[in-house]
């Protein structure tokens, strides 16, 4: 599978402060490993800042929770700060710092699900 996604700009939270940013993206997916082409558009945000660098090439590992709360309490306790924070679509992703730890960035995904309604809410309803 690929899919493209064109650019468009959206609001996200780096490091500390609110921005609009805007990307282009490819995504490829095969079994369970997800390949994404970013392209940086505009607006401050942690893409900007990598290729500001002087860098390009593999920017972060990323990694699909469930909670993405408990993962953003259990990173910032352990003293990573969150660089990059945003929902994209049905996604919540963050981004921590981890570069002069593990090399890398790790970004968290987190997809967010439409609340079940119980049995007695859709009796209701009809």
């Amino acid at each position: 599978m690929l899919a493209f996604l064109e650019k468009s700009d959206s609001l996200c939270k780096y490091r500390g402060k609110d921005s609009i940013m805007s990307t282009k993206l490819a995504i490829s997916r095969i079994f369970n490993v997800q390949i994404e082409v970013v392209q940086h558009i505009k607006g401050e945000c942690v893409f900007k800042e990598f290729l500001d660098s002087g860098r390009e090439g593999l920017h972060h590992f990323g990694i699909y929770v469930d909670d993405l709360d408990s993962v953003v309490k259990e990173f910032t306790d352990k003293g990573y700060e969150i660089i990059h924070q945003r929902i994209i679509g049905k996604q919540k992703v963050a981004i921590f710092d981890t570069e002069k730890d593990l090399g890398i960035l790790l970004e968290f995904q987190e997809t967010i699900r439409r609340k079940k309604r119980n049995k007695s809410e859709n009796k209701m309803m009809i």
